[in-house]
């Protein structure tokens, strides 16, 4: 599914989350997206990329929707092009090299 829907990547519903299910359940999950104009100057998409990821914990006391956000699975799902100032933070905090 995930090779034919690159806008799905694969995820796990850890166990106990469920009644009755003790063992992890992988699945495919839907991937949110921010998506911008190409022509946004790149310092700000940069800027916004840092903020969500720098502040990962803010946003998941204020919202559930973030609980599974993580700089591991930034890149998951990735059906558009990789805007260059997200690209630029991204190479920065170590998930893709120049």
């Amino acid at each position: 599914i995930v090779s034919k829907f690159p806008h799905y990547a694969p995820v796990v519903i850890p166990a106990g989350v469920y009644e009755g299910y003790d063992k992890d359940l992988p699945v495919v999950g839907a991937v949110g997206s921010l998506l911008t104009y190409e022509d946004m100057p790149e310092e700000v998409i940069y800027k916004i990329t840092k903020m969500i990821h720098t502040n990962t914990k803010f946003l998941q006391e204020r919202l559930n929707y973030f609980n599974s956000l993580s700089l591991e699975f930034a890149l998951a799902g990735m059906s558009v092009p990789l805007h260059p100032g997200a690209r630029k933070y991204y190479e920065e905090a170590g998930l893709l090299t120049k």
